[in-house]
């Protein structure tokens, strides 16, 4: 289950036909391989149509040293987290809780 901060934020906004919410979403610790479940009740929603924009977020530490691409799996309702140079996915049982990115997810 996503760790979401609501607070930083006026986190609810309705955009024409569509709902968004915008939240701080830090990472899980530990990381399950094949994504951190991010559900559209997590976020008050009942379909996700887009996270954080066609692409994705860039999710940096606290002293913005290092990043991670983090990707919403829409098939499989989950976070998939990638180190940016290597293009690979993170491996299980990695802690991520030190990365965080405000994300705005959008849907109905």
């Amino acid at each position: 289950m996503a760790t979401l901060n609501f607070t930083n934020v006026r986190p609810y906004d309705n955009a024409g036909i569509r709902n968004r919410r915008i939240v701080t979403y830090t990472g899980p610790n530990p990381y399950v391989a094949g994504g951190d479940p991010f559900t559209p009740a997590e976020v008050k929603l009942k379909m996700i149509e887009s996270f954080g924009g066609a692409n994705g977020v860039v999710a940096s530490n606290a002293a913005f040293t290092a990043v991670r691409i983090v990707l919403y799996d829409y098939t499989n309702a989950v976070c998939r987290w990638f180190i940016p140079n290597t293009g690979a996915e993170v491996a299980a049982g990695v802690d991520l809780s030190g990365f965080s990115a405000r994300v705005e997810v959008a849907g109905i």
